[in-house]
């Protein structure tokens, strides 16, 4: 389960580096504008805008997949209710339920794992603007 939830971060944080590195590379003349008027290469505001979606991501994500994993099995029961089926019939299937564990090992790595994607892919976007855009991704 660690291996596939790695693995879509993995997948989340390479669409984010993209849609950054894209912003620069479309914004470049508006970067060199910018750079002229004095602004430091640490200062661009594509570095800040990575990490503020980087961390809605791990603050939002932890909090709705908590709160969804706590709560699947009334989920579950109202969509049985609603729709008129059994999800998960005992007949066909060996489980008859929604078994859910939070680990906190799980959260922590995966805050650990997504703030350093977050910041690789800040420093992939940052790589996009120029040499000296490549410093630590919070500082300013």
């Amino acid at each position: 389960m660690f291996v596939i939830l790695m693995l879509i971060i993995a997948v989340a944080v390479f669409s984010i580096a993209a849609t950054l590195t894209m912003v620069v590379f479309d914004k470049q003349s508006d970067i060199a504008v910018l750079r002229t008027i004095g602004a430091s290469s640490k200062s661009i505001i594509f570095m800040i805008q990575g990490s503020v979606v980087g961390l809605l991501g791990i603050i939002l994500g932890n909090i709705v997949g908590v709160w969804l994993s706590r709560s699947i099995a009334d989920i579950v029961c109202w969509a049985e209710a609603f729709f008129l089926i059994d999800l998960m019939s005992c007949e066909i299937y060996a489980v008859c339920d929604f078994p859910s564990e939070i680990h906190s090992t799980d959260l922590a790595a995966d805050r650990y794992y997504h703030f350093y994607f977050m910041s690789y892919s800040n420093n992939i976007s940052g790589l996009a603007c120029g040499k000296d855009c490549t410093s630590w991704s919070f500082e300013i």
